[in-house]
Order: C-alpha cells, then sequence, then structure tokens
C-alpha cells in the first residue's frame, strides 16, 4: 500500500526527517526546528534514546513543516 501523497508538493503524508535535515527545507535553523516541534507547532515523533521515551532524536513530519511554512509566510525549499 502506498502512502497517500500530497499533490500540491509531492511529499507523502507519512514522510520524517531529522530537526538537521528539516532545516534545508525552510530558513531556520536546527535549534529553531527542535523550539518548534517541542511547542508543538510542527508534528513528529521522538526516537527512544537509551530506553528513555521522550529523551531522544526528533523526526519531523515534512508535510507538517510544510503546512507550518505556509501558515507562517516562511519559504519551503523541495529538496
Amino acid at each position: 500500500m502506498r502512502a497517500r501523497q500530497d499533490a500540491k508538493s509531492g511529499i507523502d503524508d507519512d514522510q520524517y526527517v531529522t530537526s538537521g535535515q528539516a532545516s534545508h527545507y525552510v530558513p531556520l535553523s536546527q535549534q529553531m526546528i527542535i523550539v518548534m516541534f517541542d511547542r508543538k507547532e510542527i508534528e513528529g515523533f521522538r526516537v527512544p534514546l537509551g530506553g528513555k521515551l521522550g529523551h531522544g532524536h526528533r523526526r519531523i513530519r515534512l508535510k507538517s513543516l510544510r503546512e507550518f511554512a505556509e501558515k507562517n509566510g516562511i519559504p519551503f525549499k523541495e529538496v
């Protein structure tokens, strides 16, 4: 079963990237991406680190990042 794809951007609904990779799509630093994730302004999940859920690396939902950028007038670059 293939993931749904956004017709406008071609991004799969369930495509995720690291916070560092996300900063290549928008003119925001990796730290700002992390802040927006922690504020729940962009969707994603944390990868468990050392068995401690919620203390690991972040994975950002690319579709959510694009929607956040559009909503806030931030350019979104297709990579």
